[in-house]
């Protein structure tokens, strides 16, 4: 008489509460899945990405208190879901059906595409709040804007770094001259290596709305020009002579000469001097959020 084996009739494996909770520690809700519970696993996921995502991308996500909000509810969830997979586990005995994913390489793919969501996207992108009209027309006062990280430093690009007098504040400024230049200022134009960069005198009118009112009052003019390959927009007052003028200089190896677009409203090198290039770490790529002015959400910083 043969013995006949009943393949419909489920397997179990044996789970570990060590593993369970390294699981948890790793990825939120990871213990789930190492208990093939798929559902509360994809709840867990889903809601830790969303929560990244309001972190990195959310403009008020940048205020301490909504972060620490944030984290007061989050650290109950995550205890909680500690808690519900150690019951699952003693309810169970430690015995869980055994599932066609439940392998280690699954696992380890899981934690791969959460670390590049979780770790590499904060490092790709950084977002600010312009505090001054240092940078207009082109950054408004009040303009959130996104940035990237800046692997090399040309004539032109506007830069987001550590203010070299103090470390701990941000400044944001275009760079003006890069090592090796020479530059000049002759009456608020300036000279490259001997050459007068060009600058092109345009109506108030076609941009006042982008400046703000207390500029415009000012006599403020507004000029096109190049900085590099950069073709920009620039604000000057006719009738202030601060800073028209400054004797050739030649800029040091690894510093960096920068201003603002907004040349009478900006403190930068003309003040304080040079921007070591350790300092600068980003480059802002768009606009990102305005709140009294949804036109100029998206637009391309240039």
């Amino acid at each position: 008489m043969s013995l006949v084996v009943d393949e419909s009739q489920p397997k179990f494996k044996n789970k570990k509460y060590s593993v369970c909770f390294g699981a948890n520690l790793l990825i939120p809700g990871l213990g789930y899945l190492y208990l093939v519970r798929v559902k509360p696993f994809l709840i867990c996921a889903f809601i830790a990405v969303v929560a990244r995502l309001f972190i990195a991308f959310c403009p008020l996500a940048q205020f301490g208190g909504i972060r620490l909000t944030l984290f007061l509810v989050v650290l109950p969830a995550i205890i909680f879901v500690h808690i519900h997979t150690f019951i699952i586990l003693y309810k169970n005995k430690k015995m869980v059906e055994k599932k066609s994913f439940d392998r280690w390489y699954v696992y380890n793919l899981i934690l791969i595409l959460f670390v590049v969501v979780w770790v590499t996207l904060p490092k790709q992108t950084a977002f600010f709040r312009l505090p001054s009209g240092a940078m207009e027309p082109t950054l408004r006062i009040g303009d959130w804007i996104m940035s990237d990280p800046i692997k090399s430093v040309k004539r032109g690009d506007i830069v987001i770094f550590n203010y070299p007098v103090d470390p701990n504040i941000t400044y944001i400024k275009r760079v003006a001259a890069i090592p090796g230049d020479t530059i000049e200022i002759i009456n608020k134009v300036i000279h490259i290596n001997n050459t007068p960069i060009e600058q092109d005198e345009l109506e108030l009118k076609d941009i006042d709305y982008f400046v703000s009112q207390k500029f415009i009052k000012n006599n403020v003019k507004v000029f096109k020009t190049n900085s590099g390959k950069k073709q920009h927009r620039i604000l000057k007052l006719s009738d202030n002579l601060f800073l028209a003028n400054m004797s050739k200089t030649t800029i040091p190896k690894d510093q960096y000469f920068v201003l603002g677009d907004n040349r009478d409203f900006s403190s930068d090198s003309r003040i304080w001097g040079f921007v070591p290039k350790e300092n600068i770490f980003a480059t802002p790529t768009y606009i990102y959020f305005r709140l009294d002015y949804f036109g100029r959400i998206g637009t391309k910083i240039e």
